[in-house]
């Protein structure tokens, strides 16, 4: 529910794709949503004993066979995410084995995207600063990601994996760290600084974010997958709650709940 602060005066009403729009005049408002904190982890406690041994298995499968192939940042992205699902499983089943094998894997691949030195070495896989746009850009770059299109869905990958690592890897946010925060700025800076905007793609007075980074697409803007928005934001909350830093926690958990009951 928005709850508008001193309402002053209505101001009449506009016919919009949401239907007719009465307006009041006010000096702000403020946005309440009651939903419970999501869990820091996957949720086995419903698989069976037979159950367990089967995904252990199928884990003793994937995770040797995994690789990461996929140069641009949203199909790389989809890559660690899954990579780093796999870790969790075999940590949650007991299985540290595994996990190492894949914690590993993990860890190299997040160390060269996240290399800030990365574009001197190689020609992909790599982030880099535009100043005029101000905000990162990685390469390669896809979906009109280089003109700032669904940067929330294909870093919340990204940071989702980092946030993972982070918890079994203890130096890597020592190694990494500053990049993924620039990764979390970049699409939920809580506020505008020299660097990056607040908020980038997130609409406060509709309570969900937008996709479309120069919204010059025949349709206008749009938000073409909510899901893979929720999950960004849920990527920065797991990044706020590993690192220890709770307003960064504080404010994922927000935009995690305001977007899901948008």
């Amino acid at each position: 529910a928005q709850h508008p602060t001193r309402p002053l005066a209505s101001v009449g009403s506009v016919l919009t794709l949401y239907g007719q729009q009465r307006f009041a005049r006010c000096n702000g408002f403020s946005t309440e949503v009651r939903a419970a904190p999501p869990p820091a982890g996957l949720d086995v406690s419903a698989l069976s004993a037979a159950a367990r041994q089967r995904v252990i298995r199928l884990l003793g499968r994937e995770i040797p066979a995994t690789s990461f192939t996929k140069t641009d940042t949203y199909s790389a992205g989809k890559e660690l995410y899954r990579a780093a699902n796999l870790l969790q499983l075999a940590e949650q089943l007991g299985r540290r084995d595994l996990a190492a094998t894949m914690e590993t894997k993990l860890a190299g691949e997040l160390d060269k995207w996240l290399d800030p030195f990365g574009s001197v070495v190689r020609s992909n896989r790599f982030f880099t600063f535009d100043p005029v746009i101000r905000g990162v850009v990685g390469v390669d770059p896809s979906f009109g990601s280089e003109q700032f299109d669904d940067h929330h869905f294909h870093y919340g990958y990204f940071i989702y994996a980092a946030a993972v690592l982070a918890a079994y890897d203890h130096d890597f946010v020592n190694r990494d760290g500053v990049m993924v925060q620039a990764l979390v700025d970049d699409i939920a800076s809580p506020q505008r600084t020299a660097s990056f905007p607040r908020l980038r793609v997130f609409d406060l007075y509709l309570g969900h974010s937008w996709a479309d980074g120069f919204g010059l697409t025949p349709d206008g803007n749009d938000q073409e997958s909510s899901s893979e928005a929720v999950d960004a934001w849920y990527a920065v909350y797991r990044w706020g709650l590993v690192t220890g830093q709770r307003d960064t926690a504080n404010e994922g958990l927000w935009l995690y709940q305001l977007e899901s009951a948008s």
